[in-house]
């Protein structure tokens, strides 16, 4: 536990100096990869624009990839924090899982799509009994 308690100090600093403004680091990254890709666009064969557009889709993908790491570790300390208990943060997680899995329409085996749900089911009962009356 201890050894725990030492790491804190200099994990603090780390996400102040590395994480700190992560949203406006992407954000500046952004804008100079956009820049550089107008640069890019008006000269496509010169090969100093060429480099500085990889370079800044390079610390761009970096940046990004790291704001959504931070994004997901906050996200996960908020449910750790707050979804286990019956709250309202609970049912608005449950609520926004249910609407983002739904199925709004499905296509049969015959290319015809399906968008009502009582024939969204009948098309998953058709595919898998005809799945299962072909195996056996």
């Amino acid at each position: 536990m201890r050894n725990l308690q030492n790491l804190q100090g200099p994990l603090r600093s780390l996400n102040v100096s590395k994480f700190h403004d992560i949203d406006k680091i992407e954000a500046v990254c952004r804008d100079n990869l956009i820049r550089d890709q107008a640069e890019l666009a008006t000269d496509p064969l010169n090969l100093n624009f060429q480099k500085a557009e990889k370079e800044a889709n390079q610390e761009w993908l970096k940046v990004s990839e790291a704001a959504i790491l931070f994004i997901r570790q906050k996200a996960k300390g908020h449910w750790l924090k707050d979804g286990d208990q019956d709250s309202s943060f609970f049912h608005a997680a449950i609520k926004m899982r249910r609407y983002r899995n739904r199925i709004l329409s499905i296509r049969d085996e015959f290319g015809n799509i399906h968008s009502d749900e009582d024939a969204i089911g009948s098309v998953f009962l058709d595919y898998y009994k005809n799945l299962l009356n072909g195996s056996a």
